[in-house]
């Protein structure tokens, strides 16, 4: 049954943070387990509105009931729930005055409540020590820093040739340091430039043999993003010349 309920929650869980390369852990009993994303960001529902967006998945034997989500004293409205025979969706908003500080953010369901304090990562904390459209040099190895205060990081490395040709060196490859190295043969004589995105995170990141960070009556964990503005992206683009 546990391997049953992880095939299915896998699913959800990669659908879930489908802009991330996470990896559902198995749990070791049938107790409820969530796995929760914090996002804000001012691009929808309502558009040009700060909003702060919870969604998440759960497994369990019995399979939870989802009874609401809070955010400190506030109580998610109209919490969208999609159950399955194995497994549940989850996914509601709230429309705060400020996303900046501590939260506390709890799931209740029928058994009780998982929750987490967490924080936001800052908006515009992530700072490449290369400038925007600098200069690299062919066949040498280039590292690439960035400075941030988040916890762990989603990377993309994508190339553009003499030819026009995209080549993704990098996706949603995950870092919790802050700098990247490419070898120098990924510097090939025919690259005209590169581009870096780089996401930042909050929490934990979610793999076999993770340990839950929430508390309460079950297993939770639980991450957050900052996609205000720019969708939390930093993006460098690198020209790369003789």
């Amino acid at each position: 049954m546990v391997k049953q309920l992880f095939s299915i929650v896998l699913g959800l869980s990669l659908m879930l943070f489908s802009s991330c390369s996470f990896e559902a852990p198995v749990p070791d009993d049938t107790s409820a387990t969530f796995f929760v994303r914090v996002i804000a960001h001012d691009q929808s529902p309502q558009l040009d509105t700060l909003c702060l967006e919870i969604e998440g998945s759960a497994m369990g034997s019995p399979i939870p009931q989802i009874l609401g989500i809070t955010v400190n004293n506030d109580t998610l409205p109209d919490v969208k729930i999609n159950y399955g025979p194995n497994g549940i969706t989850f996914e509601g908003w709230l429309f705060p005055d400020t996303v900046v500080g501590p939260m506390r953010v709890g799931v209740l369901y029928d058994g009780g409540e998982v929750y987490a304090n967490i924080v936001i990562p800052e908006s515009s904390d992530s700072i490449f020590t290369h400038a925007d459209n600098d200069t690299v040099a062919h066949n040498k190895d280039l590292t690439v820093s960035w400075l941030s205060e988040a916890q762990f990081f989603t990377v993309d490395v994508y190339t553009y040739d003499t030819g026009s040709t995209t080549k993704i060196l990098m996706n949603d490859s995950i870092f919790d340091t802050t700098s990247l190295t490419l070898p120098a043969a990924a510097m090939r004589s025919d690259l005209t430039r590169l581009r870096v995105n780089v996401f930042g995170f909050n929490g934990i990141i979610i793999k076999q043999g993770a340990v839950a960070n929430m508390e309460g009556d079950g297993n939770g964990f639980i991450v957050t993003q900052n996609y205000i503005g720019d969708w939390d992206c930093r993006r460098l683009t690198l020209y790369v010349k003789d």
